[in-house]
């Protein structure tokens, strides 16, 4: 992966400031609503009490416990390139909480009007929305809208966490909330949780990790242009925490390699990872049904003493047992996911691996009962096959051999955790303490791509 100093600029009128008006409106001054009590957002301490909203039906009397650090945040990362994060797609009440000033900024009513402690929007049967601040009367509000803080380092409490940026309210039926925040302070709360609590000594992995996650934010950017929002900030696109998820070492991978992005050719590459791969990534194609992808290939993750680079991985190796009773409810539960029609029914009696991918991972296997069987393949097992221990949870990965068989447990021995696509996020840290800088780790992972510049 040859790093380049080539510019990829940016045609995309949401990613401009001033053009997302919702997203960072221009504030006039105006005076914060005082708030009676405790509810006025400022109270001593880092952590602040159960503050409780009471009235009429259009807030509702909720308990909402706040054990949020409300120190000062440190400056914003400027970019000049806003995305937007959906928190919730489908309310019919949020709460906020803000220590500071917060100001509403309404898309065809009047100037801001500011506003300061607890706010509640609730949106009635008949499609009205009020916001209440505190005891203060409620007023209606007209959709979409904007709360954004006056003071960049206060942020924005929404469901326990705090957040950058602003927060903009939209819908006609229920409320959409999305967070929309400079693309640097996103991937602040993103890295931390993609790669956990990591050292300085892991830096090197951080930064991997901040050029991929943001080449797939930007992706998805792309993607999303006429759709609501750009990303969730889930394990469905990425997972974000917001402010609170920061640190300083996932702070400085993201300073240090702001604005790079991976490329194939001239366009942003598609771009996966996963936890574990267990001394081999999987190829795209093995996979997913779709055609091979030439930088998503079966890598090999072994040291030069041939030692796996994610071997001190808690998932690397790992054992998953069932009843026959439990394993068969399973089966008949999920065999219908990919392919509507086609369902196991009964009891298992065997499971036979037909055959393999090169990276040791399976390619298709046959889930026998007496009723018949029913036939899975690649990562899609991974759905069918889920786990009993911990949350109930996909296999951990498809690369597994049978330890037992039936008829009356079923026991897999596995590797590695996750599709296995593109790069291994132990294995980067692994590289990362080997000595490895971030784009010798990203072109382990994908071959013959680069590494540019986006403005």
């Amino acid at each position: 992966m040859e790093k380049k100093n080539r510019q990829v600029l940016w045609t995309i009128p949401a990613l401009i400031i001033g053009v997302a008006v919702f997203c960072a409106p221009v504030l006039t001054p105006s005076t914060p609503a005082k708030e009676p009590g405790s509810a006025s957002g400022r109270h001593s301490g880092r952590h602040d009490p159960v503050l409780s909203l009471s009235g009429d039906d259009a807030v509702g009397g909720d308990a909402i416990p706040l054990h949020v650090n409300l120190s000062p945040l440190s400056p914003p990362f400027k970019s000049g390139a806003i995305i937007r994060i959906a928190l919730s797609r489908a309310a019919k009440k949020t709460v906020f909480f803000t220590r500071d000033s917060v100001f509403l900024r309404q898309a065809s009513a009047g100037p801001p009007i500011g506003l300061s402690g607890l706010i509640a929007v609730v949106m009635h049967s008949n499609g009205r929305v009020h916001l209440r601040c505190g005891s203060a009367p409620a007023f209606r509000v007209m959709l979409p809208c904007t709360l954004s803080t006056e003071d960049e380092t206060t942020g924005i409490v929404f469901k326990g966490h705090r957040y950058r940026g602003s927060m903009v309210l939209d819908g006609t039926r229920d409320i959409m909330v999305r967070n929309c925040l400079e693309m640097e302070d996103y991937l602040r709360g993103v890295v931390p949780l993609e790669m956990g609590k990591r050292s300085w000594q892991e830096i090197e992995a951080l930064k991997a990790q901040a050029v991929a996650s943001r080449t797939y934010a930007c992706k998805h950017v792309l993607f999303r242009q006429k759709e609501p929002f750009d990303m969730l900030g889930t394990i469905a696109d990425q997972v974000y925490g917001g402010a609170d998820a920061e640190t300083p070492e996932a702070d400085s991978a993201v300073g240090s390699t702001q604005g790079l992005v991976i490329l194939w050719g001239d366009s942003l590459a598609d771009i996966y990872f996963h936890s574990t791969c267990g001394g081999r990534t999987a190829a795209f194609d093995e996979a997913w049904d779709k055609p091979p992808c030439p930088y998503l290939q079966s890598e090999s993750d072994l040291d030069p003493d041939g030692k796996p680079y994610c071997a001190f991985s808690p998932l690397f190796e790992w054992d998953e047992t069932w009843s026959a009773e439990e394993i068969s409810s399973i089966i008949r539960r999920n065999s219908g996911r990919d392919n509507p029609g086609e369902y196991f029914s009964g009891r298992l009696r065997r499971i036979r691996v037909l055959d393999r991918f090169p990276s040791g991972r399976i390619n298709s296997c046959r889930l026998e009962g007496k009723k018949g069987y029913f036939e899975s393949r690649s990562d899609h097992l991974r759905f069918v096959l889920r786990r009993t221990s911990g949350s109930g949870g996909l296999l951990r990965s498809s690369n597994f051999t049978i330890v037992e068989n039936g008829p009356r447990r079923f026991t897999l021995h596995g590797k590695g955790y996750g599709h296995g696509v593109g790069m291994c996020q132990m294995g980067a840290v692994g590289r990362a303490r080997s000595g490895q800088s971030y784009d010798q780790i990203l072109r382990a992972y994908f071959s013959g791509t680069e590494i540019s510049t986006i403005n």
